[in-house]
């Protein structure tokens, strides 16, 4: 039965590396893993010797205790030892085999078994100290993650005879029979003494040799010892199959004898006499080169064919996504913008998440004029955030990154809601990028609907219509028209501006004797245009404005109102 107090005990241990004493074979422990449970296991028909100690076992071990006294089975992938035990002289050898976690950060076992590897097995012999290799692998599965496999019987040999080309190999044994084709013939192929014929048992070689182009080619077939040993060999009674290797195109074909065959006995001689055939033998799997699980023997595509992902997984379903990450979700080349808190008297805040580190960004917001913009995680990782219009820029002269996240961007503050609605998109020439200049995809989010402008034609005012038909301003009585005191001024004014030198603040008052369109802007000294602070209409009346910038340079700038073809200027200076 099979051991399964082994395969609890193998299934537990955590144990950075195991090596084996004898042959110096090493392999990290694994949580990737399956086991070959081999019912008998012999070396030139002998059972092979040992205990059956594996490297996770606490108890004491004869073989440990007295070296190069046991045989040590190992199993291999590409020359790399994945798992080894001491063969059991009882039978049911548990050999474990270690795959790939094909975790990127383990190292240990980067060039394990994947689904569909082959190992290969290796003995160490301990009455000679060689190490045999063997030869008939069909005996092995391919390996899988968290599999247990029972295999009957395999053997190894320092003296087994082995054929070029086909593998095919087999031990002398003091039983045999042969089996004497007179002639053979298979359609198309011209037959030469480089071609084999060999003899099976259940797919295990009992024999084999070259045909004989003079004909009666006799194929020896090696039967059991009476000790038991290579059980797996032909008995009385048994019949054997018998294949052909075409040599020059590398092709096997099943024999068709001329006759039925005889059951074999030791020492028989049996005469196939008249003409045999052959017919291709068709091999199952997948003949496409490309795939990882090609089959170069297959001879018959049966859309088993498994490719790599991207990972390196055979069969696996790992696709890089737009962002070039295998297995990944998008998320790390992806990026969101959208609109926060808004507070009408003069700031919205600018969300964001993004996927990676960002070092650049430009977006516009409309429905606002914007006169600056500070806080957030930009002025955090010291980028510039310039505003020209609706299009509001982020930067760093020093490549500085805002980190892979979300929060607040950064606060914009504006003097005039200037439209029913306020968004945030793409713009014409709109960006997310990294310090290399990658491109984020990016979703922008958020809509503010600003109502109806009052009478005056802002956005969130309160000025209405008086009983004499006129728009006033919010804090003006109804009937106060009906009065002549009203409180207007009686020449248009502006003061200076305080503080000043400011930054990044200021306050403006100004005043206008009648209803009209006013302009406030600031002009640096070379006349032009830097920032505009309100253009609307307006009623007669006193005003206060604060002006608010972090995108000026220190210097003297002039702060213009222009009102009904008038206009008048104070002197503001801007200190960083």
């Amino acid at each position: 039965m099979i051991n399964l107090f082994k395969i609890l005990l193998l299934v537990g241990y955590v144990v950075s590396q195991n090596i084996n004493f004898e042959t110096g074979w090493s392999y990290s422990s694994s949580p990737a893993q399956s086991f070959y449970i081999f019912e008998n296991i012999q070396i030139d028909g002998e059972t092979a010797i040992g205990d059956g100690w594996a490297s996770s076992q606490t108890q004491g071990s004869l073989c440990i205790d007295n070296p190069y006294t046991c045989d040590v089975i190992g199993a291999f992938l590409d020359d790399v030892c994945v798992g080894w035990v001491y063969a059991d002289s009882d039978g049911y050898t548990t050999l474990p085999i270690m795959g790939s976690t094909q975790m990127p950060d383990d190292l240990s076992t980067s060039e394990y078994c994947i689904a569909g590897d082959q190992p290969t097995l290796k003995i160490y012999d301990s009455s000679n100290g060689t190490v045999l290799d063997l030869q008939a692998l069909e005996l092995v599965p391919a390996w899988q993650e968290n599999e247990v496999y029972e295999i009957q019987s395999i053997s190894f040999a320092n003296n087994g005879i082995i054929a070029d080309g086909t593998g095919w190999t087999y031990y002398q044994t003091s039983n045999q029979a042969f089996y004497l084709f007179e002639e053979l013939a298979i359609e198309g192929i011209e037959l030469d003494e480089l071609d084999l014929i060999g003899a099976f048992k259940n797919d295990v070689c009992v024999g084999w040799i070259n045909y004989d182009d003079d004909g009666f080619t006799a194929v020896p077939a090696m039967g059991s010892e009476s000790d038991g040993s290579y059980s797996f060999y032909m008995i009385d009674g048994d019949i054997p199959d018998f294949k052909f290797y075409d040599f020059s195109s590398e092709i096997y074909y099943n024999i068709l004898p001329s006759q039925d065959v005889d059951q074999w006995i030791n020492g028989g001689y049996f005469i196939l006499s008249g003409l045999s055939s052959g017919s291709p033998v068709v091999i199952d799997g997948c003949t496409d080169v490309n795939a990882c699980n090609f089959n170069p023997d297959a001879n018959n595509d049966d859309g088993s064919c498994l490719y790599d992902d991207c990972s390196g997984e055979c069969g696996g379903s790992a696709e890089f996504d737009d962002c070039d990450v295998c297995g990944g979700d998008n998320s790390t080349c992806s990026a969101t913008l959208s609109l926060g808190s808004f507070d009408s008297s003069g700031s919205l805040e600018i969300l964001y998440d993004f996927g990676g580190p960002v070092a650049g960004f430009q977006f516009d917001v409309t429905g606002l004029l914007f006169t600056g913009a500070s806080g957030g995680s930009a002025e955090l990782a010291g980028m510039e955030v310039s505003i020209g219009g609706q299009t509001i820029i982020g930067y760093s002269f020093n490549n500085n990154e805002i980190p892979a996240g979300s929060g607040l961007l950064t606060e914009l503050y504006f003097s005039q809601v200037s439209g029913p609605f306020t968004g945030i998109n793409q713009g014409m020439f709109g960006a997310i990028t990294d310090s290399e200049l990658n491109t984020y995809y990016v979703t922008y989010s958020g809509f503010i609907d600003h109502g109806e402008p009052d009478c005056s034609g802002q956005y969130y005012g309160d000025s209405y219509i008086d009983v004499c038909g006129e728009c006033v301003s919010g804090d003006t009585n109804p009937d106060d028209c009906l009065s002549s005191e009203l409180s207007i001024p009686t020449n248009f004014y502006i003061k200076q501006n305080y503080p000043n030198p400011f930054n990044p603040s200021t306050t403006v008052d100004y005043g206008i004797n009648e209803n009209g369109f006013v302009n406030i802007a600031v002009y640096n000294l070379n006349g032009k245009v830097v920032d505009t602070v309100f253009n609307a209409y307006q009623v007669a009346g006193n005003y206060s404005i604060k002006y608010h910038s972090n995108t000026l340079e220190s210097g003297i700038y002039f702060i213009k109102i222009s009102f009904n073809g008038f206009s008048k200027t104070v002197k503001a200076t801007f200190l960083k």
